[in-house]
């Protein structure tokens, strides 16, 4: 392995403390979890970039997204942030710590406690960091006092580049597919879903046309004469805005005790719609969740239906934390 370089050397403690600190805001103010890019290109639009944080590394990786991806993974350590299937999202641990320290460098200061406390507990991860983390004037390794989350560590630039690298390409791969779903009629949309459920074994009694009937868009069952309750009742939206808490209702009035329902819509849910659908016992799907779900069933779709949206698996090496 290489010898690390120190690639976040110019770049402050108290501009990574900034940075993290609106990132949370970013994550906090979000409904649901976020892919790394959109949460970082957030803050990058609320900054002004330096001429370092506007340049890319020898590999063609923008520096300033680096920082994020190397600078918060001591904050999932914390348990301050949260990486599901590689989006991010806010703690309640982290939501605390925003209210608690508004201030960056109190935010630092209480970020670096708790990350030097959480490697004392881990002997391994400890002699790693040590070992990691050296001195940018004259080699030798830090004491373990000035172990610090939010700092100019050194890190192995080509790993970190992995974890960059991977995660615009998913961003990037998130862009175009949600711009593809734009250009779907809803009536296109709505076979998509059908498609989708009929891959995961359910029989489509019928597919609405001319804008629904009585707000259902699909109807589906688990037998092929659709006798035996549940009735799956699915509303598909192609929307680019997210469903709110008055569409769930609405949806849930066409909803018996012997139906289940499912809300499709490829924009999102709002907080309180995905709280209302809970209370409801509505099953919501954003795009996120119909692209995995895609990508796991299609192939037990006929070419016609996985030409509906074609997605192609692309292998990369998972870069190591």
């Amino acid at each position: 392995m290489t010898a690390p370089t120190t690639y976040i050397a110019n770049v402050s403690s108290e501009r990574i403390a900034e940075l993290l600190q609106k990132l949370l805001f970013v994550l906090r103010d979000s409904s649901e979890p976020m892919q790394p890019c959109e949460a970082v290109n957030i803050v990058r639009s609320q900054v002004t970039l330096t001429p370092f944080e506007q340049s890319r590394s020898s590999s063609g990786v923008d520096r300033f997204y680096n920082i994020f991806s190397f600078a918060s993974i001591p904050l999932k350590k914390i348990d301050w942030l949260a990486s599901i299937n590689y989006r991010w999202l806010l703690t309640e641990t982290g939501r605390h710590a925003l209210e608690k320290y508004p201030d960056a460098m109190q935010f630092r200061n209480a970020a670096n406690k708790q990350y030097r406390a959480w490697i004392n507990t881990s002997k391994q991860l400890y002699e790693k960091t040590i070992q990691e983390s050296v001195d940018a004037a004259d080699g030798t390794p830090d004491s373990p006092e000035s172990v610090n989350m939010i700092s100019s560590e050194a890190i192995d630039e080509q790993e970190d580049d992995k974890l960059t690298f991977l995660q615009e390409t998913q961003y990037k791969a998130d862009q175009f597919i949600s711009e593809y779903l734009k250009t779907l009629k809803g009536s296109e949309f709505e076979q998509l879903v059908a498609a989708l459920l009929a891959a995961m074994g359910y029989y489509i009694q019928w597919i609405a046309t001319g804008g629904g009937d009585g707000g259902i868009d699909i109807l589906a069952s688990n037998d092929p004469l659709g006798v035996q309750p549940p009735h799956i009742k699915v509303q598909a939206k192609n929307w680019a805005t997210k469903a709110s808490a008055p569409n769930i209702r609405e949806f849930s009035g066409s909803i018996s005790d012997r139906d289940s329902g499912i809300f499709v819509c490829a924009g999102g849910f709002t907080s309180e719609a995905l709280k209302e659908s809970r209370q409801k016992g509505i099953t919501t799907m954003d795009r996120y969740d119909l692209v995995r779900l895609w990508a796991q069933y299609s192939e037990k779709m006929n070419a016609q239906a996985q030409n509906l949206l074609p997605l192609v698996p692309v292998y990369l090496l998972r870069p190591s934390e």
